[in-house]
C-alpha cells in the first residue's frame, strides 16, 4: 500500500459522504461540492486561498458551500514487531490534513458559521463512524488513536465588496496502515 492508496481511499470516502444520494457512508456531509485528492493548483499561498474560495458554489439554503482538499503533509512508518529482515510488521501512519474551503454569498455571519459548523461536525462524525473509511484493505484505522481528530478554523472574513463570507479550516486525523507481509517494492 502507501500514500497513493491512502489518498485515494480518503478522497473516495469524502466524495461519497458529500453525495446526497449515497447511502453507504454513515452520514451525508451537507453543502460540500468537489472533493479534491490534492491541491488542484500550486501557486503562492494567498493566491491559492483566493482561488479556492472562488471555486465554491452555493449549496445551502443560506447561500453557503464548501470544497474539500485531501493533503498528507507528513507520514511515519515504524516496525512494530521483530520479524527478521525478509518480512514486515509495520505501522505506517499518514497524517491527513483535510482542507475545508467554505464561502457564503448570503452575507449573514451567524448562518454562515452555522453552515460551516454543520460541515465540520459531520466530517468528524463520519471519520469516527467508520475507522477504515470504507477501505479496510488499505486503512487499518483512522481517527481512533492519538493525536486525535482536530479542527482549526480561520477567522471569518469577507470579500472586497463585503457580500461574500469566507471561512477556511482544516480537519486533521491519522489514517494508519498495518503492513504485515514480505518486503516488496512498490508497484
Amino acid at each position: 500500500m502507501g500514500r497513493l492508496e491512502v489518498r485515494a481511499a480518503v478522497t473516495a470516502y469524502f466524495q461519497n459522504a458529500a453525495n446526497p444520494n449515497n447511502s453507504t457512508i454513515p452520514g451525508y456531509i451537507p453543502y460540500v461540492g468537489t472533493v479534491y485528492p490534492a491541491r488542484p493548483l500550486i501557486v503562492e499561498e494567498t493566491a491559492y486561498e483566493e482561488t479556492m474560495n472562488g471555486l465554491l458554489v452555493a449549496a445551502s439554503p443560506t447561500g453557503g458551500g464548501a470544497v474539500l482538499v485531501v493533503n498528507i503533509p507528513t507520514d511515519a512508518r515504524a516496525r512494530k514487531a521483530l520479524t527478521g529482515r525478509g518480512a514486515v510488521n509495520d505501522l505506517w501512519d499518514h497524517h491527513i490534513a483535510l482542507e475545508v474551503w467554505y464561502s457564503n454569498v448570503g452575507g449573514e455571519g451567524i448562518t454562515a458559521q452555522q453552515d460551516y459548523d454543520s460541515i465540520i461536525d459531520q466530517i468528524i462524525y463520519d471519520i469516527r463512524a467508520d475507522p477504515t473509511l470504507g477501505a479496510p484493505l488499505v486503512i487499518w484505522s483512522a481517527g481512533e488513536y492519538e493525536p486525535n481528530i482536530t479542527h482549526e478554523q480561520s477567522l471569518p472574513k469577507t470579500s472586497g465588496d463585503g457580500l461574500t463570507i469566507f471561512i477556511n479550516g482544516v480537519v486533521r486525523f491519522d489514517a494508519q496502515e498495518w503492513l504485515n507481509q514480505g518486503v516488496t517494492p512498490p508497484s
